[in-house]
């Protein structure tokens, strides 16, 4: 019996060698080296008739595999809005720029095993119905799941994670879990936004971590100040339901000091929480207004002391001319300064008589002289002649 098996097998194994499967059944572009942007959407036009492309949910469905093992892609990795019906295997894939699968959605396994991820990672509003394979994947810049959905178990054992891991509104379903705990120890604390996110879901130790608010997200409602209280306190949660007793304190302490940071803004400011939350997440950030915007501030000082400076100078002009015109004051003057009027005219008229009267010229000799010099000078005249 053993032997009639050991047959059936091999003759069935030759017959797989000798009959390989149809091409479409397969997308393989595995050990290669893509120096171009990869957009999966143009390959899957060239590679299916137009006539059998299918869309669902307004997303281009690919239903054979996709393998790309070893595969170095220079450029952009695009497949957006791509639904992957079958195995998708990425593992020890390199890529240079960014992975974009935004809006896709993955129905079978999924291998990013030993992938690098030298650039952004992007797997916003990406929803996995099956197992994820991140373990000792490398990502280097940053990690965007935002918006993200996941069904069954989530690995990152042995993973290098970015300093920024982005998981806003993370949704995990069916009692599937994000298992952070094996990720290897980076130098620096991970830094993780998990407004909104299913926190309960996510296992890892908050030593590890440290939590943070992007602010370059785009959602405006993320600005409440309610997701961000929620954040801390389902945070605080996890920790304790994991048994994390030391990320438990820390995640506890900083809640603490967070709120007392707030009471004191909104304390000093008189504002309430719900309608100036957004003034302190920009005094929050402070630190980056003055880094990004300093040449601005600069020019604005130099500016207003061009202002300052310009009505000093017209202030100076004003009172220099003001000090060589004479003012007339049309107010009438007050009693005590007309008192003092009427005696300085009262003197300047006594002095003056008496200066007058001091000087009393002989206009008797002056008649004299000026006829006798009048006669010398009508004789030289008539002698001439």
């Amino acid at each position: 019996m053993k032997k009639v098996l050991q047959y059936f097998l091999f003759f069935a194994g030759c017959l797989g060698w000798v009959l390989p499967l149809p091409a479409q059944q397969m997308f393989d572009y595995s050990k290669r080296e893509y120096t171009r942007d990869f957009k999966l959407d143009f390959l899957i036009s060239q590679n299916i008739p137009d006539q059998e492309i299918l869309y669902k949910d307004r997303l281009r469905v690919l239903d054979q595999t996709l393998k790309a093992q070893s595969t170095i892609f220079l450029g952009d990795f695009v497949a957006e809005r791509v639904k992957f019906e079958k195995t998708v295997n990425l593992s020890n894939a390199t890529f240079s720029k960014n992975a974009n699968f935004y809006g896709a959605r993955f129905d079978s396994l999924v291998n990013f095993s030993k992938a690098s991820f030298q650039d952004l990672a992007i797997f916003e509003a990406v929803s996995f119905r099956d197992t994820v394979d991140f373990s000792k994947a490398v990502f280097q810049k940053k990690l965007l799941l935002s918006d993200a959905s996941f069904a069954k178990v989530v690995s990152f054992s042995g993973a290098q994670l970015p300093q920024h891991i982005l998981l806003v509104n993370v949704k995990v379903k069916n009692g599937a879990v994000l298992d952070f705990r094996k990720v290897k120890q980076a130098k620096v604390l991970y830094k993780i936004d998990i407004r909104k996110a299913d926190v309960q879901s996510m296992i890892f130790d908050y030593t590890k971590f440290q939590i943070y608010f992007d602010s370059e997200y785009a959602s405006s409602e993320l600005d409440d100040y309610t997701y961000m209280r929620q954040a801390y306190q389902q945070l605080i949660k996890q920790q304790e339901k994991y048994g994390f007793e030391a990320g438990y304190h820390k995640a506890l302490a900083e809640y603490n000091a967070w709120k007392s940071g707030i009471q004191g803004y909104l304390d000093e400011t008189g504002e309430t929480e719900e309608k100036k939350y957004k003034s302190f997440l920009e005094f929050f950030e402070s630190n980056n207004f003055w880094v990004n915007f300093w040449p601005f501030i600069i020019l604005l000082i130099i500016y207003v002391w061009g202002i300052k400076y310009r009505k000093a100078i017209m202030r100076a002009g004003r009172t220099s001319a003001a000090l060589s015109t004479p003012t007339i004051s049309t107010s009438p003057p007050s009693p005590s300064k007309t008192v003092v009027l009427e005696n300085e005219i009262v003197q300047n008229v006594k002095q003056g008589t008496q200066l007058w009267q001091s000087y009393q010229p002989d206009l008797t000799d002056q008649q004299t002289n000026f006829w006798t010099q009048y006669e010398s000078l009508v004789r030289k005249a008539k002698n001439q002649r």
